[in-house]
């Protein structure tokens, strides 16, 4: 699976709110990846 930067994500908007995504899939908006993989 691709990283997506912080930079991106803010970018990106709300197409990409983590509100908006499935729940393995979401992270705070500064996006460690580690958050990511602990809330899976």
């Amino acid at each position: 699976m691709e990283e997506t930067p912080p930079e991106r994500l803010e970018e990106l908007g709300e197409e990409n709110d983590p509100r908006t995504l499935p729940e393995e899939y979401q992270f705070p908006r500064k996006g460690t990846v580690g958050v990511a993989i602990i809330k899976k």
